[in-house]
């Protein structure tokens, strides 16, 4: 029975057979039934039984094997026991050792005991590190436990671990005499009982500080305390245990062991090999199935990696390290998006922490209704990595990498937080500049810019001062005080721009090496007087333009990004600075001329719109968006056959470019107005059809069937189609709500439409648009649903909100006046 794994039977046989005739059943079958209710997990009774045997027989080596396993069981089930239950473990695997040096279960005990275990290093003279690949050790300890393959864990300024690589009993011999030095100045002056141990960082160590009180790098480093890891040990037993083991089971605990001391010495190969051979003689050993899914990860077959991990799940589906590594491997293999609570449960201590939320911060990245998930996503990968590098996991010359603060501050840019985007915008350009290596050679070749806006980002002012200089006698002269050897013409030139005395100017002309002219909107005399100075004897620091030398190639989508918040935030000067930048570095980049386009555009500067458009059309004449932009503008300019022309091209091209099709929706929509032919309309509903037919979430598509169903006066279906786009639909929810409320006030549902248009300027308030357009007409709208229902005291504070966010439109400043009419002849009435 127990051999077919019927452990309950055999235990019922062996109780029996011991009621039967306890005196002649001896130690064997109380240990027999032991090992039942051990399988059983009845630990409390194992123990009991194998006492009892013990108590018959004392040298019984199996039986205390079997009680050392117990109480492992132990340690991991009660933590309060968990220390004591190692030491009586460890107690009972080292008596059955010396009972029987032949028992294979004994010695995997104790090189597991051996792996797990660190010993402290006792010394008194002190441990030194030496340039973070040497160990200073008092010679008696060395010959204990400093051997090759151990590991070394010190604590203090490094708290790191290293793998012992040689020893060398002479430390004189084999150091360098600066380092000989720099420990004489730690206080270590005579080197002949310490022996030299090279070591070698599992992990990137942390800077060195010396001892020299002043917190300069000696290259020595005074440990306080080292532990060691007798991998050698470890070794040994297993390797003895495969000798005398005739088990499978024992075989492959021993080879998933030696597996194990590969994996932490760095060998995946070797690991690997002993972590097959543990599946060939036990295909359930799940710890070493674990293993070498691990190594297979690391390997990048990510396929056998997950096939291996998926048969660890099956038989510890609570584990979450290995729910992590499914996770991980299905994000990776199959673009599987995890449930974001269970990935936040299991994410946390998982080795691969940070890669887990950043793959699952790109996948959810692609669809705009998950932005929040995926901004929580990458901002927990960048505070894994911090943590990382904090502890010391990582390299601490490491830095965040800056497509993850890039990544941030476009999620923060596609929710309204414009702040919080800039913000991590600016620190993804300063965390390039930290992770690049760039030549000195690229400073002359350095982008140019003057906009305040870009300080700190890709340029500074130099932290010394150049020189002294004073004011000349002529307007905007300055001469050059101290030091005496600058020559000023070497320096600058005209257009460069300086700070003097904290204000900027701007170079027009050198005459020599120590005078300059230069220009600003602030004098210099006038500050002097305002602080009670003689500006004529006042001496001025002059301060350098120091480029950061981020703006290269590889940094040209992180400039771009930046460039498109600056332009939101209104700072147009500073955007067309970089967009400029970008399109001499890159003259095919299209982007950058359409948003030119665009700025021009809205600034109403249509001639040089065209202009940018016609440039990126020069570059390639094919291309749809600068087609569709030139479409868009000659419509705007009331040129009806040119912008028809445009989109005819695109449409011709491609019947399936829908932004196309909806410009020409919109181009025969808008000019169906001016047109008594019902033609115009027909046409119009025909392309926003085509559109939402291929694409039923296209929001601008049905938002173009509503207006086009509102015009011919169909309310109810222009209705219906906005209440469901508004459903579908959160990017553009602002127009369709508008859209909606305006439909609501021609069915005169008065209250319905305040309430979506109240909502809507909520809205646009809560994403931080509340100085735009839109809004300020909203503010209209709401007044004359108050009007209409005889609130002229509501309708007049709405009307002079909108004035308030565009007090340039004639219009509202009318209908205040209007309202201000109707209210003071409804007063005298």
């Amino acid at each position: 029975s127990y051999a077919a794994q019927r452990y309950e039977v055999a235990a019922g046989h062996f109780a029996k057979a011991l009621e039967t005739n306890p005196a002649a059943s001896g130690s064997s079958v109380r240990l027999a039934l032991a090992l039942c209710c051990y399988r059983l997990e009845q630990y409390d009774r194992a123990r009991a039984a194998v006492e009892k045997c013990l108590s018959l027989d004392p040298a019984d080596a199996n039986a205390l094997v079997l009680l050392a396993l117990v109480e492992q069981v132990t340690a991991t089930k009660d933590r309060n026991k968990r220390q004591q239950c190692h030491a009586h473990a460890l107690e009972y695997s080292s008596l059955a050792n010396a009972v029987d040096r032949t028992n294979p279960q004994a010695l995997n005990l104790l090189a597991n005991h051996h792996f797990h275990h660190w010993r402290t290093l006792e010394f008194t003279e002190g441990c030194f590190l030496v340039d973070s690949s040497h160990l200073l050790v008092p010679r008696p300890v060395t010959a204990d436990l400093v051997v090759p393959k151990n590991l070394l864990r010190i604590r203090g300024h490094l708290s790191s671990t290293y793998t012992i690589v040689a020893t060398a009993s002479n430390a004189v011999e084999h150091l360098p005499a600066h380092l000989i030095e720099a420990l004489s100045v730690a206080g270590l002056r005579d080197l002949s009982d310490f022996s030299l141990v090279e070591v070698t960082p599992r992990i990137p160590a942390r800077l060195l500080v010396g001892q020299d009180g002043n917190g300069s790098n000696s290259g020595v480093t005074l440990c306080e305390s080292v532990e060691v890891k007798d991998l050698a040990s470890v070794e040994r037993f297993a390797h003895q245990a495969m000798m005398f083991a005739t088990l499978p089971a024992v075989v492959a605990e021993s080879n998933y062991i030696l597996g194990k001391v590969a994996h932490s010495l760095r060998d995946p190969t070797l690991a690997f090999e002993f972590y097959f051979k543990a599946l060939k003689d036990a295909p359930d050993n799940v710890l070493a199935a674990f293993g070498a899914a691990q190594l297979l990860f690391q390997r990048k077959e990510f396929a056998a990696s997950l096939e291996t991990f998926e048969k660890v799940l099956m038989k510890n589906p609570d584990d979450k390290d290995t729910q992590a590594y499914v996770m991980l491997l299905k994000a990776i293999l199959r673009d599987e998006v995890a449930p974001f609570d269970k990935l936040r449960e299991i994410a946390p201590g998982f080795q691969h922490e940070a890669d887990l939320w950043l793959i699952q911060g790109q996948l959810r990245q692609k669809e705009p209704t998950e932005h929040k998930h995926a901004l929580k996503c990458f901002v927990n990968a960048k505070e894994s990595i911090e943590q990382e590098i904090l502890s010391g996991a990582a390299d601490p010359n490491l830095h965040v990498p800056p497509a993850v603060l890039s990544n941030i501050s476009v999620l923060h840019h596609s929710l309204g937080k414009r702040n919080k985007a800039l913000e991590f915008s600016k620190l993804a350009l300063t965390a390039f500049s930290k992770n690049t290596n760039t030549a000195e050679g690229n400073a002359s070749n350095a982008a140019v810019f003057s906009s305040a806006e870009l300080e700190g980002v890709f340029y500074s002012w130099s932290s010394a001062p150049a020189c002294s200089v004073r004011q000349g006698t002529e307007p905007g002269q300055f001469v050059v005080v101290a030091p005496a050897e600058v020559d000023i013409a070497l320096l600058l030139s005209s257009g460069d721009e300086v700070v003097i005395g904290g204000v900027r100017h701007t170079v027009d002309r050198v005459v020599s090496a120590t005078e300059l002219f230069c220009t600003s909107p602030v004098k210099l005399s006038k500050l002097a007087e305002q602080r009670g100075l003689v500006a004529a004897t006042q001496e001025y620091d002059l301060r350098t333009k120091v480029s950061l030398n981020n703006f290269v190639d590889e940094s040209i989508t992180y400039c771009y990004n930046f460039a498109r918040l600056l332009e939101d935030e209104g700072h147009t000067k500073a955007a067309s600075e970089i967009y400029v930048e970008l399109l001499k570095r890159h003259p095919s980049f299209m982007e950058c001329y359409l948003r030119l386009s665009m700025m021009c555009c809205d600034a109403g500067k249509f001639e040089e719109a065209a202009v940018w458009l016609s440039r990126a059309l020069s570059v390639n004449e094919d291309e749809p968006e600068a087609t569709l932009c030139l479409g868009d503008l000659y419509s705007r300019s009331a040129n009806l056959d040119d912008a028809k022309r445009c989109y005819d091209k695109i449409c011709s091209e491609n019947r399936h470019d829908s932004r196309a099709m909806l410009s020409l929706g919109n181009f025969y929509f808008e000019h169906s107005a001016n047109s008594k032919n019902e033609s115009q309309l027909k046409e119009s509903y025909k392309f926003f059809f085509h559109v939402l037919n291929e694409n039923h979430n296209n929001a601008y598509a049905a938002n173009g069937l509503g207006m086009v169903c509102a015009r011919k006066k169909e309310l109810d279906v222009a209705r219906e189609t906005f209440s469901k786009a508004r459903e579908a639909n959160v990017s553009m929810s602002e127009d369709i709500c508008t859209n909606l409320a305006h439909i609501y006030m021609q069915q005169n549902r008065s209250v319905d439409a305040e309430r979506l248009y109240q909502a809507t300027i909520k809205n646009f308030s809560r994403s931080g648009r509340s100085l735009s357009d839109k809004p300020a007409h909203l503010n209209e709208c709401v007044a004359f649903v108050q009007f209409k229902t005889g609130r002229f005291d509501e309708a007049s504070r709405s009307v002079f909100r909108a004035i308030h966010l565009n007090p340039a439109n004639l219009r509202f400043w009318y209908n205040a006046a209007f309202i201000g009419h109707n209210q003071s002849s409804k007063a005298v009435s």
